[in-house]
């Protein structure tokens, strides 16, 4: 559709008479904006006027509202108040009230006709003139590079698409998304992260489960090498040392009495070494630590033929091992002011060490992975950190574990300004009651939560027990309203990218980018 302009208007008043009385106006003062490359400045006359039209040039970009539409004409204001009286050419599919682009066709005769240029058209033009900016071929790659810079409200200018398409071209396999969203979240952009990143779209970054591999690739390597020297200084590496240590428990606080007898009995039957171990243990006198080290200090109880370091009882000491070490328990939460932040510093340093002491030696690749997985993962949770708040929670009660993440949606920005005001969500997964969603909304001491069970079931259970967390909240002083549902469709799982990373975004400029890129180099680089 074309739009031919007859006259150049300006009602700063923005009356209903003024504006009904613009189709007959052809003396008025204009000032029409947002032209590119063109010094238009107040009209106070047809000389002006005409100096307008003069300047404007094929290809130069407008935008305005549509006021009114009589029959062919329209009237279109400008952010100044100022108004364009045109004439409507073929089809007019424009309505009062829309926000248009319109794109320069032709000028002749102190006419303009206008082109309407579509939101699909605008970003075209737009990528075009930002890639042309920034000495970039018009590739589909490029292409997508803007699209998804645009969907994430970043700015796109020659500085940002220069460097997007540098790492780009030095991480060739990574999703355009994931680089973009590091840079957003001023996150280091490195393969570490980029893998990191990935994990967590895909769910594949529990800090639980990597917890697990640990375990297992530990009892393997236990299993099949000639020396225990390597494998003993990392058990007593994940312990720590000085301010880091974690003190280990007797076995009989961490395992049930049946299980003690039992492997109590496996290893008297083996040897006197074996029957030396066992007393302690019947004695509870011995702590989970000091057992493991004891069997791999043997040669006799160590040797896989003994049938103690490849049964089920031993890989549960090296599971409990990996709890003590590695995971929260609901004594951790009130030993400093911060436990998560400490738990991540201790684990992170216990790795480290572990990682110095194994520089050297000849541990096996599967198990250096792990460490490296769960490192990788604090790593990542820290950077992240920087703006969000986020947290997984590898969990152990007093008979089973589970696994935990707190999303904090309110950004540290927003917090500095309002702290009583906080949106977060609470996942847990547990090994009873599946996975829960709880999500939390206070204001004050206003606390709003609804909870999403995966069953009726569940839904009761929960019931149930609301009394007692409402009462533990009211005496730390807050006001409860609990609301609860079943999870009906995939609509209510988590996502960890839409759901949490991109939450805040919230596209206001209607399509209109155009108007971003178009003013000079300078005001497009802000």
């Amino acid at each position: 559709m074309d739009i031919n302009v007859q006259q150049l208007s300006n009602i700063s008043s923005g009356s209903t008479e003024q504006a009904n009385n613009a189709y007959n106006t052809s003396r008025t003062e204009s000032n029409i904006q947002n032209v590119p490359n063109s010094s238009v400045g107040n009209v106070n006359n047809n000389a002006n006027a005409a100096s307008i039209l003069k300047n404007l040039m094929p290809g130069d970009i407008l935008s305005g509202i549509i006021n009114q539409i009589k029959e062919s004409q329209v009237l279109i204001g400008f952010n100044d108040g100022s108004l364009l009286s045109a004439h409507l050419t073929g089809d007019a599919n424009v309505a009062k009230g829309d926000n248009i682009t319109f794109l320069v066709k032709d000028i002749s005769n102190s006419q303009i006709s206008l082109k309407v240029i579509s939101q699909g058209e605008q970003q075209n033009m737009f990528i075009g003139k930002a890639l042309e900016a920034a000495g970039l071929y018009a590739t589909d790659e490029n292409t997508a590079m803007i699209k998804e810079l645009l969907s994430l409200n970043m700015p796109v200018n020659s500085d940002m698409l220069n460097n997007v398409s540098r790492l780009m071209a030095q991480y060739p396999d990574a999703n355009i998304n994931t680089i973009a969203n590091l840079i957003r979240l001023d996150m280091p952009v490195n393969s570490e992260n980029i893998a990191m990143f990935e994990a967590y779209k895909n769910f594949d970054a529990q800090i639980n489960g990597q917890l697990n591999s640990l375990g297992l690739d530990i009892y393997n390597s236990i299993n099949n090498a000639d020396d225990l020297t390597d494998i003993r200084n990392l058990i007593n590496g994940m312990y720590g040392t000085g301010d880091s240590e974690v003190a280990s428990e007797n076995l009989g606080k961490a395992f049930s009495k049946e299980y003690t007898n039992n492997l109590a009995n496996s290893l008297s039957s083996i040897s006197d070494a074996g029957k030396a171990l066992a007393d302690r243990i019947n004695a509870d006198d011995i702590s989970l630590k000091d057992t493991i080290n004891y069997i791999l200090s043997n040669k006799e109880l160590a040797d896989p033929s003994s049938g103690i370091t490849n049964s089920a009882s031993f890989k549960q000491l090296l599971g409990q091992f990996i709890t003590e070490t590695m995971r929260l328990t609901p004594k951790d939460v009130g030993v400093s002011d911060n436990p998560i932040n400490s738990f991540y510093k201790r684990v992170r340093k216990n790795i480290e060490d572990v990682e110095n002491v194994f520089k050297s030696s000849n541990i096996n690749e599967e198990l250096s992975k792990s460490m490296q997985d769960i490192k990788s993962n604090i790593d990542f949770m820290n950077d992240l950190n920087k703006n969000m708040t986020f947290f997984q929670m590898p969990l152990k009660f007093s008979e089973n574990e589970g696994n935990g993440e707190l999303y904090v949606f309110t950004n540290k920005k927003a917090l500095a300004h309002n702290a009583e005001d906080v949106s977060a969500m609470l996942h847990l997964d547990m090994e009873h009651l599946g996975p829960i969603d709880v999500y939390v909304k206070l204001n004050k001491k206003n606390v709003s939560t609804n909870f999403v069970l995966e069953s009726e079931e569940l839904l009761d259970f929960v019931y149930a027990h609301i009394d007692e967390l409402n009462r533990r909240l009211e005496q730390l002083g807050y006001s409860a309203h609990f609301e609860m549902k079943v999870s009906e469709n995939v609509k209510d799982e988590f996502n960890f990218v839409n759901d949490f990373v991109e939450r805040d975004i919230h596209p206001e400029n209607n399509g209109q980018y155009i108007l971003c890129l178009l003013y000079t180099s300078d005001a497009a680089d802000e």
